[in-house]
């Protein structure tokens, strides 16, 4: 009876173990998804790589894996897996936009662009693709291409206030200022929050030297994203034009020393405007 329980005990003990040890390349897809819901991307990363090594040719968890690498910002390996994807599954789609907007934001445009074109050959109805290979011609300095694309997007996608931003500073690189104001105005209306777009309709209003509005556009810049110093640098201008000497002062010094490459515009300009309020405060004695 005793013997006959230990193999019982035995048996039961080999099946737990097997149960434990034999995951499948779909349990560990599960278990990666999971992770990814709850934002645990190395710890996916590890489950997706696990049912790659089970399965090599597994789309799923290639794709999955590159998902994780995007939102950790590691794009350089986010593109290899998406590829990967690619090797096994050349009309995936997904993996094909991924991998474009990693070329983007890695700054490898005509990749992005060979991308992109190739989803909207697969998918002419593809406006976000339309929208992103314009933004990535922007980026090249092929604005009337990025124009057209933009144009096409946004006929069907007239909501996707990136998209217009673009638009605005496409038209504006083509000398179409009155539409180019319309456009970075409308994107603002639509995102209070980029900073950029307030950057560059205060750009506009500068050239069009509407200084009040400029210095507006720019304290909000400012307010929303205090690390840039271009800011500072059009800002000083700004005050420099409105005769407020000691808030362009600040300003420029501000935006030198935030990046020295400002030095060589802005070491004498520092320096004049010193020399400027020290004799304003002597004819103020006077």
């Amino acid at each position: 009876m005793r013997k006959t329980l230990f193999v019982l005990t035995s048996v039961v003990l080999l099946l737990i173990s097997v149960n434990i040890y034999a995951q499948t390349e779909e349990d560990y897809i599960i278990k990666g998804n999971e992770k990814f819901d709850s934002e645990d991307y190395k710890g996916a990363i590890l489950d997706y790589t696990k049912a790659i090594e089970i399965n090599p040719n597994s789309t799923s968890a290639y794709v999955m894996r590159g998902n994780c690498y995007y939102n950790i910002s590691d794009y350089e390996n986010a593109v290899l897996d998406y590829s990967k994807a690619l090797e096994i599954n050349p009309s995936h789609l997904k993996a094909l936009f991924a991998r474009a907007n990693c070329y983007r934001i890695l700054k490898k445009y005509e990749d992005a662009i060979n991308d992109y074109t190739t989803i909207v050959e697969m998918d002419p109805e593809n406006y976000d693709a339309l929208g992103f290979r314009g933004i990535s011609y922007y980026s090249i300095q092929k604005y009337q291409e990025a124009l057209s694309d933009l144009n096409n997007s946004l006929e069907f996608n007239g909501d996707n206030f990136r998209f217009i931003w673009y638009r605005g500073k496409t038209k504006l690189k083509l000398g179409d200022t009155v539409n180019a104001l319309t456009d970075i105005t409308k994107s603002i209306e639509m995102n209070p929050k980029n900073s950029y777009a307030y950057f560059d309709r205060a750009g506009i209003f500068i050239d069009k030297a509407e200084w009040e509005k400029a210095l507006t556009d720019l304290n909000t810049a400012i307010n929303l994203n205090s690390k840039d110093a271009s800011y500072y640098y059009n800002r000083g201008y700004t005050y420099e034009n409105l005769g407020k000497l000691e808030e362009a002062l600040k300003d420029y010094e501000t935006a030198l020393n935030m990046n020295s490459s400002y030095e060589s515009r802005l070491k004498d300009k520092i320096e004049e405007l010193k020399t400027k309020l020290t004799e304003n405060k002597e004819d103020a004695k006077n």
